[in-house]
């Protein structure tokens, strides 16, 4: 981005970004090979005066995977060195940020979280981009199947083998390996794994009942609408 901009982005905060962010995507979109797909961690966002951090020109689609905030609790903990507790609150927290440091030194640049609620509500309530909604669990239970309805939202024509191959070189064991022998560059610092567990509904029992009914009275209205909870 500094390169694309001429900007020190260490200088701006995180919101200030946003516009210069907007051009880039926007850039390319138009510029580089197409399909091209981006990961973010980012709510759906706009700064006060419209610019929307991942403009419409630029976006084909968005395939938003959500987790069972449950489950996200001890995960998240592990992969950030934090408490359980200190997680919960994160994940509250309207402002929360990823890829942020105060004295701004760091690779990437800063993700605009929010809640968990909120970033999940902030792309399923928007118009501008075509939403396809994947959830954990289901990705976990039929793995193959919802890699197939990703690939038809995103108009593509894969072979039956290559879908099975590609399952089968994710499969959680695979991906631990390799780990293990340094083939996964996003592994956290502190010596701590990437891949945990590859579990799903084991979370209460990980938080604690406490914190995981306060997981449930933070996020009661979006977990009913993704199907985590009964309505009441």
């Amino acid at each position: 981005l500094d390169d694309f901009a001429a900007i020190d982005s260490s200088l701006y905060s995180p919101a200030a970004l946003i516009p210069y962010q907007s051009a880039y995507h926007r850039s390319f979109a138009l510029g580089g090979m197409q399909p091209t797909f981006a990961k973010t961690h980012s709510a759906f966002v706009t700064t006060n005066d419209g610019v929307a951090l991942f403009p419409q020109e630029a976006s084909a689609g968005a395939i938003v995977i959500v987790r069972d905030p449950r489950d996200i609790v001890a995960s998240y903990a592990h992969h950030e060195g934090k408490s359980l507790e200190q997680v919960v609150v994160r994940m509250a927290d309207p402002d929360a940020l990823q890829d942020f440091w105060p004295d701004h030194a760091g690779n990437s640049l800063p993700q605009l979280l929010s809640s968990w609620s909120d970033n999940v509500a902030s792309w399923l309530d928007q118009s501008s981009i075509p939403v396809h909604l994947v959830r954990y669990e289901d990705l976990l239970d039929d793995t193959a199947a919802q890699l197939c309805k990703v690939v038809r939202f995103c108009g593509l024509q894969i072979e039956d083998g290559l879908i099975a191959a590609a399952v089968d070189a994710c499969r959680f064991g695979r991906l631990k390996a390799a780990e293990s022998t340094g083939r996964f560059t996003e592994k956290p610092r502190a010596g701590r794994s990437f891949f945990r567990a590859g579990k799903s509904g084991d979370g209460a029992s990980e938080t604690g009942e406490v914190l995981t009914a306060r997981v449930v009275r933070d996020h009661r209205r979006v977990m009913q609408r993704v199907g985590y909870c009964q309505a009441g």
